[in-house]
């Protein structure tokens, strides 16, 4: 079976404020964070080379 995934997804917990956190990735090299307790998506860059 062969899967075809636009996006990739992760949960994290800040270290500093343990405010969690939903990461996101794609397979265009575009990434995101968002913070739950803000309520708010921040790009974040991403260099793979």
């Amino acid at each position: 079976m062969l899967y075809n995934y636009d996006m990739f997804l992760g949960f994290g917990v800040c270290p500093k404020t343990f405010h969690p956190k939903i990461v996101k990735f794609s397979h265009t090299n575009e990434a995101g964070v968002f913070t739950l307790s803000s309520g708010a998506w921040r790009s974040i860059s991403m260099n793979l080379l």
